[in-house]
């Protein structure tokens, strides 16, 4: 089965996030109908991307860029017991997440389907027993215009 290039995208972020440590946990927002966050879980959210007029070129046919944002949510709970700062906890997980993520030569093309990717900011969120670092992550694609199948 074939995939839009927007999901293969995607998909290459989560699989490259499964390398960090056999104890994290990869989820997508699609999957949050029971959603309870935990210890080292990062949960990708995919954004609405919008038209990149900077790459797109035409032709015949057209081809169509896009910028996607996404939050990479890194959340990190800690237990009673735990004498480690919750915000040294967090901080070394986001770090860890953006090293796997950007350590592959060419990590910022997704393994082809991308045109470039950039991590534009953090944004740190204290929450009820938990915290969350969200890595902020742009990626520019293009596509045929009449195929979002196929990247160019």
């Amino acid at each position: 089965m074939s995939f839009p290039v927007i999901e293969k995208i995607t998909e290459a972020i989560r699989n490259r996030l499964f390398d960090f440590d056999n104890q994290v946990q990869v989820i997508r927002t699609e999957m949050l109908s029971d959603f309870s966050p935990a210890n080292k879980q990062v949960v990708i959210v995919q954004q609405d991307p919008t038209t990149n007029e900077d790459y797109s070129c035409h032709g015949n046919p057209p081809a169509q860029a896009f910028t996607i944002p996404y939050q990479i949510v890194c959340i990190a709970r800690q237990t009673e017991t735990s004498s480690e700062a919750l915000d040294s906890v967090l901080s070394d997980f986001a770090a860890g997440a953006i090293k796997t993520m950007t350590t592959p030569t060419a990590w910022y093309q997704w393994g082809g389907e991308a045109i470039d990717s950039k991590i534009t900011g953090m944004e740190k969120n204290v929450l009820d027993g938990y915290a969350t670092q969200n890595i902020l992550l742009e990626v520019i694609f293009r596509t045929d215009e009449n195929n979002p199948y196929n990247r160019r």
